[in-house]
């Protein structure tokens, strides 16, 4: 799709006499025009506002959104800083995403101790953070049975819940953990947040008929110890609970699956194709008839 690139400030500057000038900014946008955050392409498409032209019109917003300008720490290939604003409909925008994204942190019961009150308030803050962080990252359990599951401690029903105990629980760790940033708590951090999941990639996003193998095949041997989740678009194998010391068992489980999903999708066709590759429809018996001589020189002897 074509956008016409916009006038600038001072392609216009240059092209407006004095009285045009005078009549574009002389007076502030509407609120209507500050509601709305509109690109040149389709402003110039739109009647302009009575005694303006498209032209003056676009100075007066440009002027009005380049004093909003907040200025950003980077610049494009020729050198001009890179700024953003923020018009009234973004921010109303925003204010929503804070209040429907941002949980409820409160406490169930009344507390008599100021200190009872606050340890109370953190934790709800903390199973909070959890279970929005999971929901961002692809969790599907609702928030009503993630605040259950972490109140009560239960085990983990699936992926979903299991990656929400594990935030949770990669939250608490940095609570505890300080200050101090160290190698050793960033691979613990690591074991925290994949601890009883698996994701193992592909090589290449399976067709429809390996896939259909490889469920049969995961439903077939893992008797019930692994629930495993193929993902077509992220071309990976998802596994879970896996519990430490399994290791072992995964790998060969897996190597197991693949192995009978490879093997599955190797029609007779397939095979049929590799001999035809020799150039010859009729079998090789050359190794049978040296075979074949050898045992009469033998007996003949």
């Amino acid at each position: 799709m074509y956008l016409e690139p916009a006038p600038t400030t001072e392609d216009l500057l240059t092209r407006l006499d004095a009285e045009e000038l005078v009549a574009a900014l002389g007076v502030s946008p509407s609120p209507s025009d500050r509601e709305r955050y509109l690109h040149w392409d389709k402003l110039r498409r739109l009647p302009p506002p009575e005694g303006l032209s498209s032209e003056q019109w676009w100075l007066r917003l440009k002027s009005a959104r380049q004093d909003a300008m907040r200025p950003l720490p980077l610049a494009d290939v020729d050198g001009k800083p890179f700024g953003y604003t923020l018009p009234d409909l973004i921010l109303r925008h925003l204010h929503r995403v804070d209040q429907r994204a941002a949980g409820e942190v409160s406490m169930d019961e009344v507390v008599t101790s100021e200190r009872e009150a606050g340890r109370r308030f953190i934790v709800n803050s903390l199973m909070e953070e959890a279970i929005r962080s999971s929901q961002l990252e692809g969790a599907t359990t609702s928030r009503v049975a993630a605040k259950d599951l972490l109140r009560t401690g239960r085990e983990p029903r699936d992926r979903s819940e299991r990656m929400i105990v594990n935030n949770y629980r990669a939250i608490q760790f940095v609570k505890e953990m300080g200050s101090e940033l160290t190698p050793d708590a960033v691979l613990e951090l690591h074991r925290i947040v994949t601890d009883g999941t698996l994701e193992v990639a592909l090589s290449t996003k399976p067709p429809k008929k390996w896939r259909e193998a490889f469920e049969r095949a995961t439903a077939l041997l893992s008797h019930g110890n692994w629930n495993t989740k193929l993902n077509q678009r992220k071309a990976t194998v998802a596994l879970d609970p896996v519990s430490p010391g399994e290791e072992e068992r995964v790998r060969q489980f897996l190597e197991g699956a693949l192995l009978e999903a490879n093997h599955a999708i190797v029609s007779e066709d397939e095979l049929f194709e590799a001999d035809a590759e020799d150039g010859s429809d009729e079998p090789d018996t050359s190794e049978d008839d040296e075979m074949t001589e050898r045992f009469r020189a033998f007996a003949a002897q």
